[in-house]
């Protein structure tokens, strides 16, 4: 093989390496979750995720909670700066125990629903410049219970995730791969704008695109009943996040494949000259 066929084919790989760099950290290091988790259940309490979701619909095409699984697993807030939560639903073992909350790229956590909750309670969630959050969290009338919180947490940011805290010492998220195994422990479903559904002590509304439910597996999933029962909220406002690489580490990546191939190239030139 002759010096210029062998530079172009180590330019060629260079290349190739450089690329699948990129194409590997934009398409893995910043990917979703794996869906649908199937079969879920059955329950041991008797009350499956399919039923809670029947129970909250009205009419339309309803949730399905095998298809309807999406992979997203972090959010961000649209242009209002503010979204509305729902307590749902919680048919567990650790009810009235479990916390239920955002964390973001830090693992910090922002608290929803510190587990005394009943259904139609709401967490009030605003992101604010800067990076603030502030979450109100105020219990459904005529109880109030538990009296309303008042929190804001600095610089959390805007993206996130979900995450559930249980009295094990467990903390489960919305990312897969931060859980035991990898596995799932939270599935999300997104409105379609076609059902209407009616969430506890609620009037009945369209399930929209940027409305979501979110339920929960408190136990390591490996060794649990796999019903995602055990918490479900809504969340609204807010959009999945999208698959972008930071721009310097892309940046990165392609200077680093550009020194390679100047460095033959010159490497190249004085082999010439000999």
């Amino acid at each position: 093989m002759s010096r210029s066929s062998s530079l172009f084919v180590a330019i060629a790989a260079t290349a190739a390496t450089v690329l699948g760099s990129v194409i590997g950290f934009t398409g893995e290091a910043f990917a979703g979750n794996v869906r649908p988790v199937q079969p879920l259940g059955p329950s041991d309490d008797g009350v499956e995720l399919q039923d809670i979701f029947d129970d909250l619909y009205r009419s339309g095409v309803g949730v399905d909670a095998i298809d309807d699984q999406i992979s997203a697993a972090l959010f961000e807030n649209t242009a209002v700066g503010g979204s509305v939560s729902s307590f749902v639903a919680e048919i567990a073992g650790f009810a009235g125990k479990n916390k239920i909350g955002l964390y973001n790229k830090n693992l910090t956590k922002a608290l929803l629903y510190d587990g005394v909750n009943d259904d139609g309670d709401t967490a009030f969630v605003t992101f604010l410049e800067g990076g603030d959050l502030s979450i109100i969290t105020k219990g459904f009338a005529p109880k109030n219970k538990p009296p309303l919180v008042d929190k804001l947490y600095e610089k959390f940011g805007n993206c996130f995730g979900f995450y559930i805290e249980t009295p094990e010492g467990n903390t489960f998220y919305s990312e897969d791969w931060r859980n035991p195994n990898g596995d799932a422990q939270v599935l999300i479903y997104q409105g379609e704008n076609d059902t209407v559904l009616q969430l506890p002590n609620r009037a009945k509304g369209l399930f929209t695109d940027n409305e979501f439910l979110i339920a929960f597996e408190d136990k390591v999933y490996a060794n649990s009943d796999k019903d995602f029962n055990d918490a479900v909220i809504s969340f609204e406002s807010i959009l999945p996040k999208k698959d972008v690489p930071e721009p310097g580490a892309v940046v990165g990546l392609l200077a680093i494949g550009s020194f390679g191939v100047s460095q033959m190239l010159k490497r190249h030139k004085q082999e010439n000259k000999n």
